[in-house]
């Protein structure tokens, strides 16, 4: 909707205008799962060749769980190949998925059969899932897990944990041929204190890795960088507090910088923390993301968006774990659009996981149904598009769109064409990051006095995402002069619902052939007598003049409309139960078009 300053004292009336507001959005509706009756768990996602994919593992139907793999083709959540077990007989958990030169791995652990969990890793050839090397094991007669895959230099490195008979290891390898190659020795502070929940980063070409480890005092958060041959801790313990405990971490590199997040704390006094290497030392990035004291937040996901840090996580509010999405914005954390990122909001969802698709955010995570079955579902954020119009030349004209991006740099493009299928995209150009601001783009080679049709749309580069209303302009004649000015013309004047309470309201649509300025008027119908050809006031002894029906202005209200469709919200405060009728009047300089008129009622 396009509402200017010409409607503001009705829209205080009836308490706003309706925009369609795009946020985050679902690009397929619906679960991930191979099938929604079973339950999913621990999506890790990646972006290969500018698409989305994301892994988790899920039951089969026999308690057997299986890696999963889907990517985003068109309209739809794809399978990429089967199960990724080396044997669909044995459980397998806990996927991590990246992009390596652009072809997707995946690093998961699985029960070989003689009751251990080997690491094992595959990847995708001619549309397949193909191993990697055998199990990544130091030894196999002992139980791995928590596997963190990056891509680091164009070589896939792999971090994990690995009991050697008495305690947790951080153990790092990568991929030289066709062989897993250890990298250093175990990453572990102490060698006496047990570590978990390793997870691995490029950070201007070098890897980082971050992970838990626990002393006797408390569960802290350490990080180490390789050194040539060897791991280097950087820093000490990164934790805020010496006696209170964290868990698993996220490492990020963000404008080459290791950016770490974890959740800290006990019960009640549990916050998220976010660190970034200033030097030698870590530092505080802001306070808390949270959203609020007590709110237990946890499984923090970061990404780095054109250098702005984005953090995902779960948080506990009421009864259930709600997933947010929060930017830095240079001195706190600011949330990513409004509300959670929940499909529905009376459910738990859980476990985010945060990727750049083409300098969108896309979120994959768990969530519970209705049948309280776990589901991996995925959303993007999608700018929202407001007002558009375009100022044309003989030859050209420049396009522009009101646009919200919610602080993030989002791609923004415009097609346009002689016909509403337009037929021609302009190259995309990113938002300002300032939240909502205009995009504007020249366009040329347009043919004089010709109508285009043009709209603005939003994109991850390789589909589009949110899309503006479909607006129309006409190039002027080559010697300059505007075509004739045609009267405006409203068509599919309707209110949705045509029956609604006071409190309530309803959404009004209409289209305008030009872009105008329509007069709306409410009217509540009367009773009245015809005299002259007219339907004027009854007397109180009214003539013998036949009865008819009078319309009584009760308000009306001036809108400014783009040629196309046109939308607001009437919430009817201080209309009274009844019948009344909506009469819309557009007007340009060429005069007024004809009255369009559509009946509703407000019901008690």
């Amino acid at each position: 909707m396009r509402v200017r300053l010409t409607c503001l004292l009705w829209l205080l009336a009836i308490g706003g205008a309706d925009q369609a507001v795009a946020n985050w959005h679902e690009p397929v509706a619906g679960s991930l799962n191979v099938s929604s009756s079973l339950a999913a768990d621990s999506a890790s996602t990646t972006t290969a060749g500018g698409v989305p994919y994301v892994a988790w593992d899920e039951d089969n139907g026999s308690v057997i769980y299986q890696i999963r793999v889907k990517r985003l083709e068109g309209t739809a959540w794809a399978a990429v190949g089967g199960s990724l077990n080396l044997s669909t007989d044995h459980n397998a958990y806990s996927p991590s998925i990246a992009s390596v030169g652009g072809v997707p791995y995946v690093a998961w652990q699985e029960d070989d059969g003689a009751g251990h969990f080997q690491i094992r890793v595959k990847r995708v050839e001619a549309g397949s899932w193909t191993a990697v090397g055998g199990s990544l094991n130091l030894d196999p007669s002992h139980d791995a897990g928590g596997a963190s895959i990056a891509d680091i230099g164009g070589i896939p490195y792999v971090a994990w944990r690995e009991y050697n008979g008495s305690r947790n290891q951080i153990r790092v390898k990568r991929l030289e041929g066709n062989s897993w190659v250890s990298v250093g020795i175990s990453l572990n502070v102490s060698q006496t204190d047990p570590a978990n929940a390793p997870n691995i980063a490029d950070v201007a070409g070098v890897p980082f890795v971050a992970w838990q480890e626990i002393t006797a005092s408390a569960a802290e958060v350490h990080v180490a960088r390789l050194d040539g041959a060897s791991w280097t801790a950087v820093g000490g313990a990164l934790n805020a507090s010496a006696t209170e405990g964290a868990d698993a971490p996220s490492i990020m590199g963000i404008g080459g910088l290791p950016y770490v997040a974890w959740p800290e704390g006990n019960g009640p006094a549990r916050h998220l923390y976010v660190k970034r290497l200033d030097g030698n030392a870590w530092a505080p990035v802001g306070a808390s993301p949270e959203n609020a004291p007590g709110s237990l937040p946890s499984s923090p996901s970061l990404a780095d968006f054109g250098g702005v840090p984005v953090v995902a996580f779960d948080d506990f509010a009421g009864s259930n774990y709600r997933v947010y999405a929060k930017r830095f914005d240079g001195s706190a954390w600011v949330q990513v659009g409004s509300g959670p990122l929940n499909v529905a909001g009376d459910r738990s969802a859980e476990r985010p996981s945060v990727n750049d698709v083409g300098g969108v955010p896309y979120v994959a995570w768990d969530e519970y149904d209705a049948s309280d079955v776990q589901q991996i579902s995925v959303k993007r954020l999608e700018p929202d598009i407001g007002a558009e119009s375009a100022s044309p030349s003989a030859t050209g004209a420049t396009l522009s769109a009101q646009v919200d991006d919610f602080g993030l740099r989002l791609p923004i493009g415009f097609e346009f064409g002689t016909t509403p299928a337009f037929g021609t995209q302009t190259a995309l150009q990113s938002t300002s990051g300032a939240g909502a601001s205009t995009v504007t783009q020249d366009i040329t080679g347009l043919t004089p006095q010709t109508a285009y049709s043009f709209r603005a749309f939003g994109s991850d580069g390789a589909r589009q995402t949110s899309m503006g209303a479909t607006q129309t302009f006409t190039t002027l004649a080559a010697g300059g002069a505007p075509p004739p000015l045609a009267l405006p013309v409203i068509s599919n004047l309707k209110l949705t619902p045509a029956t609604f309470r006071a409190a309530k309201g309803t959404v009004v649509t209409y289209n305008d052939s030009v872009a105008a300025t329509t007069t709306l008027t409410v009217q509540r119908p009367t009773i009245g007598r015809r005299k002259g050809g007219k339907c004027v006031k009854a007397r109180t002894r009214p003539p013998r003049a036949k009865r008819c029906t009078r319309y009584v202005k009760v308000r009306s209200l001036k809108h400014v409309d783009v040629a196309g469709g046109n939308r607001l919200r009437l919430k009817g405060r201080g209309l009274k139960p009844g019948a009344y009728r909506l009469r819309a009047v557009a007007r340009n300089a060429a005069g007024a078009g004809k009255p369009a008129t559509r009946r509703f009622r407000v019901k008690r």
